[in-house]
């Protein structure tokens, strides 16, 4: 293979791998917190309040079980005692439901701050300009001052600046200019090094793009944007809340009857 050919070849990989790249960032920052918010609103509500059921049901089965405990000793329960107890046996769990309920309207949140698709393609399609001459993966003889660079190209992206990405590209062109050409000058065997590099970095982000697909919640992106599905596994939930909260009355009354029979 020639140096035209190598030339070529490398063009190809870096837009494959700027790509790949892109992609997997999407799907990790736009993406997964977008679904995972989907699914928090419309499914996540249902199960925290099934959570909070099943923690107050575990609360009175305890306490019954605990004042059954010092009665079956023909002793008087101590019910403040015995309620002290349990709430600090239950403190873990109720903090995981308090961080839960903060995911959610931090969820509630991201989904109603959401940028409009048009411009998060434009600034995907920008990003992927400036990333073939400036992304250190595929320019390893980046200086420090373009390195500087392409930490301002990625900071803008990461907060979807699209006015600071083109002012970079203004700012910097004769620096992002000499990476580009910088490729024409390397050797062939410096050019087969460098395409062997990227070949190799593609096929780890097509690796790790598989596993994310494999992953929550984009193993259930179908279901999260079927609405049919949403509405059957949010029947499911509301009837199971019924029972819970139909069993957790009848523990509450079994709590008081023992109650009562000991004030």
């Amino acid at each position: 293979m020639d140096k035209k050919e190598l030339l070529k070849t490398h063009e190809l990989l870096c837009e494959s791998y700027i790509k790949l790249m892109n992609d997997k960032e999407v799907m990790l920052n736009f993406t997964k917190p977008q679904l995972e918010s989907m699914y928090a609103s419309k499914i996540g509500v249902l199960q925290i309040e099934i959570l909070k059921l099943q923690l107050e049901i575990k609360a009175l089965k305890r306490q019954i079980e605990m004042a059954q405990a010092e009665i079956n000793q023909n002793k008087v329960p101590n019910f403040d005692q015995i309620e002290a107890d349990i709430a600090g046996q239950l403190l873990e769990a109720q903090m995981e439901i308090m961080f839960k309920t903060y995911e959610l309207e931090v969820a509630k949140q991201f989904l109603s701050h959401l940028a409009s698709p048009d411009k998060k393609v434009d600034i995907r399609k920008f990003f992927r300009r400036l990333a073939k001459a400036l992304h250190p993966d595929v320019n390893p003889e980046l200086s420090s001052s373009k390195k500087e660079i392409w930490n301002k190209v990625l900071w803008a992206y990461e907060h979807g600046d699209m006015e600071q990405l083109k002012a970079l590209e203004i700012i910097y062109a004769k620096e992002i200019s000499e990476s580009e050409n910088a490729k024409n000058e390397m050797s062939e065997d410096e050019l087969n090094l460098l395409n062997h590099t990227l070949s190799e970095g593609i096929g780890v982000l097509e690796q790790q793009i598989t596993e994310l697909n494999n992953s929550f919640p984009f193993s259930m992106r179908e279901q999260i944007l079927n609405e049919d599905w949403i509405n059957g596994e949010r029947s499911r939930l509301q009837l199971q809340m019924e029972e819970l909260k139909t069993y957790g009355e009848e523990q509450k009354q079994k709590y008081a009857l023992i109650k009562a029979a000991y004030e």
